[in-house]
């Protein structure tokens, strides 16, 4: 008998929609490994970078790159790409690190993965679930607002940044629309249901798709 897949939750999430929270409280209710930051860590450990390196860059993209997914057909494969400083890993590698720390974690046990992609990383992978967390904006400028100790008018601009940054990120490397409900197996309106419901919704439907809950 086949030894089974483990079973992988990924987590997408608007800034502000509880993404972090809710997959941290996910796991310890499974008993099963979160990796958030961690995915940094190791990825720099990959790319021999200081993870600090590499905090600032993940899941966003430098206008460069936006530029060249926009003219895409209209650039020449030998079209000259400006060099990259040899201490700091391009955007590609970043994401082709990220994306070998998530399969490769996803190969050893069960566990939850929040962001960098992990929906499109594992598609076509068995024992999958995603999730996408949204929210209405002034719930999530409330939420920002209270954990980075900002006014209003601040944690609205981080919003628009991180929503820009991350759907950049998902065209130019993953090729989807990071907001498009169909791409996902559960898709979670926060600023509705609360966190701790959220939670339930989920368990709910990883129960459903037969992996093994630790029932408390």
């Amino acid at each position: 008998m086949a030894e089974q897949v483990p079973f992988v939750v990924t987590i997408s999430r608007q800034m502000g929609s509880g993404g972090a929270e809710i997959g941290q409280m996910l796991a310890k209710r499974l008993d099963w490994a979160c990796l958030d930051r961690e995915i940094v860590t190791r990825a720099a450990e990959i790319l021999a970078v200081p993870a600090e390196t590499l905090s600032q860059r993940e899941e966003s993209v430098p206008k460069f790159w936006q530029t060249l997914t926009r003219l895409g057909s209209y650039i020449s494969r030998d079209a000259y790409i400006p060099p990259q400083a040899a201490y700091s890993p391009t955007q590609k590698e970043l994401f082709a690190a990220q994306s070998e720390v998530i399969r490769n974690a996803a190969r050893d046990r069960s566990l939850v993965i929040i962001g960098r992609c992990g929906a499109s990383v594992l598609a076509g992978r068995p024992n999958v679930l995603s999730v996408f967390l949204h929210a209405d904006l002034a719930f999530r400028a409330r939420r920002v607002s209270d954990l980075y100790h900002v006014a209003e008018p601040t944690a609205l601009k981080m919003i628009s940044q991180s929503d820009s940054n991350r759907a950049a990120y998902h065209q130019t490397f993953a090729g989807e629309n990071w907001t498009d409900a169909t791409r996902y197996d559960l898709t979670i309106h926060t600023g509705h249901c609360g966190l701790d419901q959220a939670v339930e919704l989920i368990l709910a439907q990883v129960r459903h798709s037969g992996a093994k809950v630790r029932e408390d």
